[in-house]
């Protein structure tokens, strides 16, 4: 190799030494691109961070602190696990735990996943998988780079349980609160402690405040997802059962003998107290008949007063109907009756029961609910175990002073008896004097009490009085040779009478001057017009005062509390018709009966039953086989043969037979037999199908 060549490739190689010395610093200063390592997530749990028994945030723990969470709905998956549905919605960078983690500003490694999933579930049988993968815009999740990707990361139960409903029951269908059944958002352990006197109840209509007990024993003793307390074992029964209402709360303390309340799936402790307003209250109690009139399987009750039914809690509207809200046998007929919304009681008008006779009212309890319940526990119970349970039975009343069952040859009597004052004694003016009378059966309806008058008159002491067999008089001025006459009545009708035996105040005035003063008297006496009684009275029910209400000769009336239905005669007298039949052989429709008050029918004196109209129907007695005509006396006529009747009444004569009680005959007088058809008159007849209404 020659010099020049030599000297050439030095200058050649000492250049290329050079350059790579130089650029191998520059290689060296400059930064190499790496791949970010994938950051690990050391825990990921569901939590319920505003306590309300939803899971609503799914925690990450990272290894590194997070300094920048934006949120790609693209980028997130979570694959759902049994029985909670979980939904990624966004991420929550507000601290939802309060401790200062998930802001995404470097201070931290924590990420809060917002997330909806079901309410009243805080633990899942499989635990959901949640994936991250950057599908978008880069450095949307980063900590000291960009995290591309986090796959099936398994997320872990981080939720405390806490209670979700609470539903009140009546187990022995009383018509009273006795179990409480608690439900949890998750199976609890029986690590758990919850005591009766833990627990009370607030804002549930009239179980407002109610405490569950003052027992200090631990209820949950197992793993379980639903707690059953008995109130009856507890010793706390409520007094009413009540419709649900969603304001409720349920109050826990930790006031039990240990100082403590948990709640605990294994892991994680509910610790925190006060009012659970999350918790959502079910009405699982059934309505129940607590009470009704006539008094269940009770006898000698009233023939006409209203059946009245009452509930355990408010119920819905409804119209009863026969045979499709209740049966009634045997049926009277004439039911009526309706419920408003959240009505505790309903009051059914009928026509008469028969005398003597007992009832069965078997309510369909499926025709029959509450305002308010959860589903299966709205419609009426009608179990035996329940105050008022399959079927209502009562025997009702005779007659008249005596009469006779159908069913029996017993004779049923009714008698009254003054005691005082009898003959003979002296009362002073304005003194209290006790007037005592017996009464057989005692006990039942009402008394009327008169006195004899100067005038030979009976007068007023008092009237509907209760039949108590006691009455404080204050004896008025000029009461001489007087009695006391005592009225035993059901409102409808006269039961029995009875006066004093003698004169008490006898002034010993001879008989002979005696009929002289009272037939001149009656001479020089002239008869008053009736007046309508005015001004208010006493209700016989409910003891207060009342407006009386204005009636006039020839109204129809009838009172809120009493099903008789009366005719106003000139004299101001109140006559009962003794069945509906009977009332539309002078009326053509409910629609003419006045409503009046309970005070008002005091004030009218009762007179005597109202019989058929004349000329109308014609009539027989089930135990007699005759057909008679009413005539305008009220006379009963043998109507003697089938051949009459049709000359008189047409082939359907038979149609315009009613039967009439065998009590009430006694009532009509006895006429002639008719023989002829020339032999009675005829007015507008009336078929059996129109008075029955």
């Amino acid at each position: 190799m020659s010099e020049k060549l030599r000297n050439r490739l030095t200058s050649y190689l000492g250049t290329t030494v050079i350059f790579m010395m130089v650029f191998g610093v520059m290689w060296q200063a400059m930064p190499v691109p790496v791949a970010h390592a994938a950051d690990t997530i050391s825990s990921a749990v569901y939590i319920d961070s505003n306590k309300d028994g939803a899971v609503d945030n799914i925690k990450l723990t990272f290894d590194a602190n997070m300094t920048q969470c934006d949120y790609e709905a693209g980028d997130w998956t979570v694959n759902t696990a049994s029985e909670m549905t979980v939904v990624i919605t966004g991420i929550n960078g507000a601290d939802p735990e309060g401790d200062g983690n998930g802001v995404c500003d470097g201070t931290d490694a924590v990420v809060y996943l917002s997330v909806t999933a079901d309410a009243g579930e805080t633990g899942a049988a499989t635990d959901p998988v949640v994936s991250y993968t950057n599908q978008g815009v880069m450095d949307e999740l980063k900590d000291s780079g960009n995290i591309s990707s986090k796959a099936s990361q398994t997320v872990s139960d981080g939720a405390i349980p806490r209670i979700k409903s609470a539903q009140y029951g009546d187990a022995d269908f009383d018509g009273k609160i006795d179990v409480i059944t608690l439900a949890f958002t998750e199976t609890v352990t029986a690590a758990s402690i919850l005591a009766p006197d833990n627990i009370s109840i607030s804002n549930v209509g009239d179980f407002t405040s109610a405490a569950i007990g003052t027992d200090t024993t631990d209820l949950i003793t197992g793993s379980v997802s639903t707690l059953v307390i008995d109130l009856l074992t507890l010793g706390t029964e409520a007094s009413v059962v009540d419709t649900y209402e969603s304001s409720g709360n349920i109050e826990i303390s930790t006031a039990d003998a240990t100082g403590n309340f948990t709640l605990t799936d294994g892991t994680n402790e509910n610790s925190d107290i006060g009012a659970k307003t999350n918790v959502t209250f079910l009405d699982g109690a059934k309505p129940v008949v607590t009470s009704a009139t006539p008094t269940d399987a009770s006898s000698v009750q009233s023939r006409t007063n209203a059946v009245v039914y009452n509930f355990s809690e408010p119920m819905a509207a409804d119209t009863w109907v026969h045979s499709t809200d209740f049966v009634s046998t045997p049926d009277p007929g004439g039911w009526s009756g309706a419920m408003s919304l959240s009505d505790t009681s309903i009051t059914l008008t009928h026509a008469p029961f028969l005398c003597i006779q007992a009832y069965s009212i078997a309510l369909t309890e499926a025709s029959i609910a509450a305002q308010n319940g959860e589903s299966g526990f709205t419609a009426l119970t009608d179990t035996s175990a329940a105050p008022i349970g399959v079927a209502h039975t009562f025997t009702t009343m005779s007659c008249g002073t005596a009469s006779t069952s159908a069913a029996e040859d017993t004779e049923t009597t009714y008698e009254i008896d003054v005691l005082t004052p009898n003959g003979g004694e002296t009362l002073a003016e304005g003194e209290e004097y006790e007037i005592t009378w017996e009464a057989s059966p005692e006990g039942m309806y009402y008394i009327d009490l008169y006195y004899l008058g100067a005038d030979g008159e009976y007068v007023e002491i008092a009237t509907v009085e209760t039949n108590d067999g006691s009455y404080d008089w204050t004896v008025p001025a000029d009461v001489e040779d007087s009695m006391i006459k005592v009225v035993w009545t059901d409102l409808a009708e006269e039961l029995g009478s009875d006066t004093s035996d003698a004169d008490f105040n006898d002034t010993d005035t001879d008989t002979t001057s005696d009929d002289d003063t009272a037939d001149d008297t009656a001479a020089d006496d002239t008869t008053d017009e009736a007046v309508a009684p005015s001004g208010t009275g006493i209700s016989p029910v409910t003891g207060e005062e009342e407006e009386i209400t204005a009636v006039e000769p020839g109204d129809y009336i009838t009172s809120p509390s009493f099903s008789t239905v009366y005719y106003v005669t000139e004299d101001f007298e109140r006559r009962a018709f003794i069945s509906s039949a009977v009332f539309f052989t002078y009326a053509d429709s409910y629609d003419e009966i006045m409503d009046v008050t309970d005070a008002t029918l005091t004030e009218l004196e009762l007179g005597s039953n109202m019989l058929p109209n004349p000329g109308v129907v014609l009539v027989k007695v089930q135990s007699d086989a005759k057909t008679y005509a009413v005539d305008s006396n009220y006379d009963l006529r043998w109507i003697t043969s089938e051949e009459i009747a049709i000359e008189l009444y047409g082939d359907d004569w038979a149609d315009y037979i009613i039967d009439v009680e065998a009590t009430f005959f006694a009532s009509f007088g006895a006429g002639d037999d008719v023989d002829s058809s020339d032999d009675i008159t005829l007015v507008d007849m009336k078929t059996r199908e129109e008075v029955s209404q």
